[in-house]
């Protein structure tokens, strides 16, 4: 075995396959390392030529659900070796033989239906399902396809399967919950009213055991709502796409879904969107905001750039790529779905002490407003003088913005819908309310504060005197 302290990093799909090499004692670390190869220029080997090892390169795609790479074969310089990953489904379409115990087969339908049944028992497990693929060629062949005058594009050739691969296999990749998670997702949808829906790229089977594990979706789910689990062909064929269209009542432009009914039938049952695109995670967060919901998004993928920047809230993975952590507006550093709830409690919280601070000090103002302007204009003096004016102005403005600024979120905060509006129609009431009261209590000591309490004061009070005439007020010491 090679000893190193290399420790893979990056995409945990990959890291995870990686590390399987290490311990099956491979030097990766050495294998990444090596982008060149030398090639002998001459028969007599007086001169070598140093060529790029990779070929060519195929990004994993959400919506092909694979990626592939063409390099020199590692132990025949003469070949080109072509290694594609991704959905197993996906690699059987591309395959015309699979790989047995005796060598390689040619792949028929009663092949392609065992090798599913196996992958749809691994998914059940569940178990994150990869499949492989290769395939060789004479480097001369790959050079007069790929690289000559007339030459072909590789993305081109996967995508019409001009490449006959043999299918290696299918890798089950386990990536449990974590601890808090269940709990997290239970208390949120029970207690808050919070809709969880998971959008996953993950075969139907390994969906669907993930979010009943979760909580997302329980069996009752499965047997009496119409659409529980779809997978993205399924979304996009019965909901269609996000079109522009004119609204027949308002003659106005507008977007909305092709088929608006349908959309509205699935968006009530769903909790479970597998086997899904960028497009299906954007469709579907931009049609449940077109319904007036508040929408927040957590991911870590560039598959989830475009739902993070539609999403009211976008909530991105520590772990994450670079570009979902732009796109987002909270990056979560623990990846914990318990933090994406703890960040909707400090955010709504943020609007809650707001408002209560807003209604203290409006209160306060209205209260001591009323009682100046009444005794300037009934009493040609105003009852609070500059010094307690300024010292009720510390006390409402110190005070309050110490306690309502550091006061935490209770888990009461959660229940009921969010809101961005600062002063509703019950802030007002409340402020109104209470405003009306203090000016009631303010007033009845500054008119009668000698004969409540003994209250002393050297304000004088101001009282009725009748006589024959009319009633009227005079002062009096």
């Amino acid at each position: 075995m090679d000893r190193t302290s290399y420790v893979p990093v990056g995409n945990s799909t990959e890291v995870s396959l990686m590390k399987f090499l290490q311990d099956a004692d491979l030097p990766i670390h050495r294998l990444q390392a090596q982008k060149y190869i030398n090639y002998e220029a001459n028969a007599g080997g007086q001169r070598t030529e140093r060529k790029p090892l990779i070929k060519a390169v195929s990004p994993f795609n959400s919506t092909k659900k694979r990626s592939a790479i063409a390099l020199v074969h590692p132990l025949r310089q003469d070949y080109v070796a072509v290694y594609v990953k991704g959905a197993p489904e996906v690699i059987l379409e591309m395959s015309t033989q699979y790989q047995s115990h005796q060598g390689e087969q040619a792949l028929d339908d009663g092949s392609k239906n065992a090798i599913n049944d196996e992958v749809t028992e691994m998914a059940k497990k569940p178990l994150r399902v990869i499949g492989f693929g290769y395939c060789e060629m004479e480097l001369g062949a790959w050079e007069e396809q790929f690289e000559g005058q007339n030459r072909r594009e590789f993305e081109d050739a996967l995508d019409d399967n001009d490449i006959n691969l043999v299918f290696l296999g299918a890798f089950g990749l386990k990536d449990g919950l974590r601890p808090r998670v269940a709990s997290a997702i239970n208390y949120a949808q029970k207690e808050s009213g919070i809709t969880i829906r998971m959008v996953s790229g993950d075969h139907l089977e390994t969906a669907k055991k993930v979010a009943l594990k979760a909580g997302i979706l329980t069996q009752s789910d499965l047997e009496t709502l119409a659409f529980p689990v779809m997978t993205g062909d399924q979304f996009r064929a019965t909901a269609g796409g996000i079109i522009s269209k004119i609204n027949p009542e308002t003659e106005e432009q507008e977007m909305g879904f092709e088929n608006e009914e349908n959309f509205l039938e699935i968006v009530k049952d769903l909790k479970v969107l597998c086997r899904s695109t960028a497009q299906d995670k954007y469709n579907l967060v931009f049609g449940l905001q077109l319904l007036g919901n508040k929408v927040a998004v957590t991911g870590d993928g560039i598959t989830d750039v475009d739902a993070l920047q539609t999403a009211d809230v976008g909530l991105a993975m520590g772990s994450g790529c670079t570009a979902a952590r732009f796109a987002s507006d909270l990056i979560l550093t623990d990846n914990d779905f318990e933090a994406a709830i703890k960040a909707i409690m400090w955010g709504r919280n943020i609007y809650h002490n707001v408002t209560r601070f807003l209604q203290f000090q409006i209160t306060v103002n209205i209260s001591v407003l009323l009682v100046v302007f009444v005794g300037i204009f009934f009493f040609s003096e105003s009852p609070l003088s500059a010094i307690q004016l300024l010292w009720i102005n510390l006390i409402m403005d110190t005070g309050a913005a110490l306690a309502l600024a550091t006061e935490p979120p209770l888990k009461t905060i959660l229940k009921g819908p969010p809101t961005t509006t600062l002063l509703n129609a019950v802030v007002w009431r409340q402020v109104l309310g209470v405003s009306l009261w203090n000016f009631i209590v303010m007033l009845m000591l500054f008119l009668f504060g000698k004969t409540i309490g003994g209250l002393k004061t050297d304000f004088p009070n101001y009282v009725p005197v009748t006589t024959a005439d009319s009633s009227h007020w005079k002062w009096t010491d």
